[in-house]
């Protein structure tokens, strides 16, 4: 009796595909485990949000303290690495008793929430660093010039703004230091070393933090100074003010500034003097400056572009978004530092103040001023840097619109 035949694969035709081969035998499934499922698979049950860490704050941390010191921003012109600067300053701060956020901590920030730009905070990302790293305020910290050559040149703002809608700049100051300042008998003040004024410079900066920090008798100390007027030699050349401008009222006026157009051929000396005008103008009860932060976010987020200047409509539009009473702008046409021993500094801008409620100019200012200005006897009360002269100047300007009214206004 003969067995089945066995199978024989099928000619294949030319030109026709090869024959498919069988699929594999399914082994049966052990005793116990459930039938495969077809379909797509099960999507699986979304995990129980971890509860969020309390932070850990230092506990000599009090006030505004532990303070997230933000990496320098350059305004100079030139690229430079400003890391080790910051090294520096955050020494400094703890030298005097500070006490900081770690780096490690503030790096972490920084890179999840895609913090690039650190000129300047705003109401979200300040309200975050105070929730996820307990940072109560921050130190935006810029540079604002420098030059290594004979004789070394350096100016820094810092500011301190604590977190809330809107962040408030509680502090606020700038030091600008030349090499040859204070020359002395014989030369013998004359400082030669960049990195000997940069550490004098920080020093300064580090002294005027903690003193504005430091408590008194009522508590935090006040770091508002009212400008009692405009006078000394670096006071505008020509002004105008609005018979009904009057910022001294029981409620601070919100004072919102722009940067200033740039046509000194200096790169950013716009944004230098607006930053030294925001400088004057938070030292004074009577104002309530808003943070440049917020400023630039709002601007860029509603596209407000002002490439010939400010206009009465984007000022309209200005003051529906950051809910403010003025609004002040201007143009930088000069500074220039002319260096050497005998060479002075020069400054020129103008600024112009708009009551964002009337659409109106309440202010409008020219100043113009050299770093020998009205100095006679040997060089005593010379101003060696352009930083240095558009500091006074720009405090000048806020208090005469702050101030008493002048006579002949």
């Amino acid at each position: 009796m003969s067995g089945p035949l066995p199978l024989r694969a099928a000619p294949e035709t030319p030109g026709s595909a090869p024959a498919t081969p069988p699929p594999p035998p399914v082994e049966p499934a052990p005793t116990g485990t459930p039938p495969t499922r077809t379909g797509p698979a099960p999507v699986p049950a979304p995990k129980p949000a971890e509860p969020q860490r309390p932070v850990e704050v230092p506990e000599a941390a009090t006030g505004l303290q532990p303070i997230a010191v933000l990496p320098i921003e350059n305004l100079t012109g030139h690229p430079g690495d400003l890391a080790p600067m910051r090294e520096a300053l955050r020494a400094a701060l703890e030298t005097r008793g500070l006490v900081l956020l770690d780096d490690a901590t503030l790096e972490t920030f920084l890179e999840k929430h895609r913090i690039r730009w650190t000129g300047g905070t705003t109401a979200e990302d300040s309200e975050a660093l105070l929730r996820e790293t307990g940072a109560r305020a921050a130190l935006v910290t810029t540079l604002l010039a420098e030059d290594p050559s004979y004789p070394p040149r350096i100016a820094i703002a810092a500011r301190l703004v604590t977190p809330g809608d809107p962040p408030r700049i509680v502090w606020m100051d700038a030091e600008a230091q030349a090499g040859d300042d204070a020359p002395g008998f014989l030369s013998l003040g004359l400082v030669d070393d960049p990195a000997v004024l940069q550490d004098r410079t920080l020093g300064r900066i580090a002294d005027l933090l903690a003193a504005g920090m430091a408590p008194s008798a009522e508590g935090t100390r006040s770091t508002k100074q009212d400008l009692d007027g405009m006078h000394g030699r670096h006071r505008p050349r020509r002004w105008y003010r609005a018979p009904g401008l009057e910022l001294r009222r029981e409620v601070p006026a919100r004072v919102a500034v722009l940067s200033f157009m740039d046509e000194s051929g200096r790169r950013r000396a716009g944004d230098v003097v607006a930053l030294l005008l925001v400088r004057a103008f938070a030292s004074s009860p009577a104002v309530q400056v808003l943070e440049p932060g917020v400023v630039r976010k709002a601007l860029l987020e509603n596209r407000v572009i002002m490439e010939g200047g400010v206009s009465l409509a984007q000022v309209e539009v200005i003051r529906s978004l950051l809910e403010v009473d003025y609004v002040v702008t201007g143009t930088v046409s000069e500074m220039g530092e002319f260096l050497g021993r005998d060479g002075s500094p020069r400054v020129q801008f103008t600024v112009r103040a708009i009551d964002a409620r009337t659409n109106q100019a309440v202010w409008s200012s020219i100043s113009h001023n050299e770093g020998d200005d009205r100095v006679f006897f040997f060089g005593c009360g010379r101003i060696r840097s352009a930083a240095a002269l558009a500091s006074d100047m720009a405090r000048q300007v806020a208090a005469g619109i702050i101030g008493p009214r002048e006579k002949g206004d």
